[in-house]
């Protein structure tokens, strides 16, 4: 007998930007940003390309996440990812998930972009773990934020 998994990946709804209990440092991030959380988490949901959301069995979202385009036909995408509270629990499961899901995320783009607060070294390092590698530095708001990048097949 297996045991269930402790969550199950489902397309993102609206309702997951605000019953996501944002980590702080993702808080942190959003803030540094100069954005309000459920707003831009909504937003993000709402206009991705693609939107999911990794949730817990009672149905509770543990992490969001979804990629961006400049059209339906772009070779290049933006990934976002931003992660609750719970998702600790997750641990090496969902790095192995990101995986797969980049990986299919490579086959379909040239180039994949993702921004990181340069002060939320843990995603840094999920990132380069990833396969990102520093692209360039950004100013916003006076906080800097990494360009990560990884390449298509």
């Amino acid at each position: 007998m297996t045991a269930k998994p402790h969550y199950t990946i489902r397309p993102a709804v609206l309702a997951d930007a605000a019953a996501l209990r944002l980590r702080e440092a993702d808080a942190r991030e959003l803030a540094a940003m100069g954005l309000p959380a459920v707003p831009t988490l909504a937003a993000a949901v709402a206009q991705s390309y693609e939107a999911w959301a990794a949730v817990d069995r009672r149905g509770r979202p543990m992490a969001l996440w979804g990629l961006t385009t400049s059209s339906f036909v772009s070779r290049d995408a933006s990934l976002w990812l931003f992660t609750g509270r719970q998702v600790v629990k997750l641990q090496w499961s969902f790095v192995s998930h990101a995986r797969k899901y980049i990986d299919n995320c490579r086959r379909r783009f040239s180039t994949l972009d993702i921004f990181v607060h340069d002060e939320y070294k843990q995603a840094c390092r999920l990132y380069r773990l990833l396969g990102f590698k520093d692209y360039a530095a950004v100013d916003l708001n006076g906080n800097t934020f990494l360009r990560m990048r990884q390449y298509g097949y």
